[in-house]
C-alpha cells in the first residue's frame, strides 16, 4: 500500500481498519496474498469515490449495532418494494449467522426498475455498510468470521420479467459489484421456493462472481429439508418468521381473511412452534373466488413436522390429504400429537396447500 492508502486505511472506521477485515480479504484470495492487497486496495479506492455517502451513512449508524435495522435505510420506497426480512443470528441459521430474506414473488419489479441508479446505489452502500457494522461486532463477540446468509424466496417470482429489463440487470450488476468489495461477508445464498425444472436458474448463475457460486443453494417448492439443511440452511425459528413475514402479503385483494392461490403463486404456507406432548388440531376450508369454480382434488393440503437437524436429527412427520374441492366450502381437518420423547426445544409444524388451478382461496 502507498503512504496515502495507509493514512485511509487507518482513518477508515474500526470495522473497515481491523484485522478481521484484513483477514477476510485473505481469505477470498488464499492463493495470492497480491491479490488480497490489490483488493484492499480497489475497497480503498471505492470507499473515496463514494466518500459522501459513506460519511451519512456511518453518521447514523451506531457503533455497537449488530443487528441490522432497516429502519435506518435511506430510501423508504425501496425498503417498501423490497419487504425484506432482517433476522439476526440467535434467529437466523442453526449455526447462528444472520439472515437477509427478500420475498421476490411480492416485489414489484415495475417500480423497482423505474428508481434511479443513484438512489438504488445510496440504499446498497447504507446497507453493506451496516452489514459490515454488524458482522465486525458479532465476529469480536462470538471469536469468529461471522457471515451473513442471503435467503430469497422465489414463489410466485417471475424471472423473465427480472432478465427482460434492461434496466433491472444493469442496476443488478453494479449491486453485485459493489457486494465484491466486501469479500467474505456472504456466508451463503439460498434459493428456495422454486419452480421445479426452471431454466432461469442457469441464467441466474451468470449474475453471480465465480468466488461465489460454491455457495448457491437451491430448494425447489416444498423442500423444506433443504431449505433447513447445512449452514447456509434456514434455523425452524427463521422459518417461522418468515412464515408469518409471508401471511399477511398472500391476502386476496380487498378482503383481509382469505388467502388467494393461483397458478403464479399457487402454494400458501402457515408455520406454528409446538412443544413435545402437544397436541394439535387444523382444520382448512377452500372456497371459490372470484367466480371460478375448484376442481376436485386440485388442493392438497399437507401438515409437516421439521426439527433442526441438529438437535432432532430423527425427526420427520408428514401427512398429506387430498380435499375434494367441488363444492363450495370444501373443508379438511385433522390432527396430530408430537411424540412426548421430542426434544424440549419446539421445532415447527408447516402446513401448506398447493392448487395448480387458479381462482382457490383459503
Amino acid at each position: 500500500l502507498s503512504e496515502e492508502e495507509r493514512r485511509e486505511l487507518v482513518a477508515a472506521p474500526a470495522d473497515i481498519g481491523h484485522e478481521v477485515m484484513l483477514c477476510r480479504f485473505l481469505r477470498a484470495h488464499p492463493a495470492s496474498e497480491v491479490a488480497a492487497l490489490q483488493a484492499v486496495q480497489r475497497h480503498l479506492a471505492y470507499r473515496r469515490k463514494y466518500a459522501a455517502t459513506i460519511s451519512v451513512a456511518r453518521a447514523r449508524l451506531p457503533p455497537d449495532m449488530e443487528d441490522f435495522a432497516i429502519d435506518l435505510l435511506p430510501q423508504g420506497a425501496i425498503v417498501d418494494h423490497l419487504k425484506m426480512l432482517q433476522l439476526p443470528g440467535a434467529a437466523g441459521t442453526a449455526d447462528g449467522s444472520p439472515v437477509s430474506l427478500l420475498p421476490l414473488g411480492h416485489i414489484e419489479l415495475h417500480e423497482m426498475a423505474g428508481i434511479s441508479e443513484s438512489e438504488v446505489l445510496e440504499w446498497f452502500i447504507f446497507s453493506v455498510e451496516m452489514r459490515s457494522l454488524c458482522l465486525h461486532n458479532q465476529s469480536i463477540r462470538e471469536g469468529r468470521f461471522v457471515k451473513v446468509v442471503e435467503a430469497r424466496d422465489c414463489h410466485g417470482f417471475k424471472w423473465s420479467k427480472l432478465f427482460g429489463s434492461s434496466a433491472l440487470i444493469r442496476k443488478l450488476r453494479a449491486i453485485v459489484e459493489i457486494a465484491t468489495l466486501y469479500p467474505e461477508f456472504l456466508g451463503g445464498l439460498l434459493l428456495f421456493n422454486i419452480d421445479p425444472g426452471l431454466l432461469s436458474v442457469k441464467l441466474v448463475k451468470r449474475f453471480v462472481p465465480e468466488q461465489m457460486r460454491d455457495k448457491f443453494v437451491f430448494a425447489d417448492r416444498g423442500d423444506w429439508e433443504a431449505a433447513l439443511a447445512g449452514g447456509v440452511g434456514l434455523s425452524t425459528g427463521a422459518l417461522s418468521s418468515w412464515a408469518a413475514h409471508i401471511e399477511g402479503h398472500s391476502l386476496a385483494p380487498g378482503d383481509g381473511r382469505w388467502q388467494q392461490l393461483t397458478p403464479s403463486a399457487p402454494q400458501l404456507v402457515r408455520c406454528i412452534e409446538v412443544a413435545a406432548g402437544q397436541q394439535l388440531c387444523w382444520q382448512v376450508r377452500c372456497c371459490a373466488h372470484g367466480g371460478r369454480a375448484i376442481e376436485r382434488s386440485a388442493i392438497r393440503v399437507s401438515m409437516r413436522l421439521l426439527a433442526d437437524r441438529r438437535q432432532h436429527p430423527a425427526a420427520a412427520v408428514e401427512q398429506l390429504f387430498a380435499v375434494a374441492g367441488d363444492s363450495e366450502g370444501a373443508e379438511v381437518g385433522s390432527s396430530l400429537r408430537l411424540p412426548a420423547s421430542a426434544a424440549a426445544t419446539p421445532p415447527p409444524v408447516l402446513g401448506s396447500a398447493v392448487a395448480p388451478a387458479a381462482g382457490a382461496a383459503l
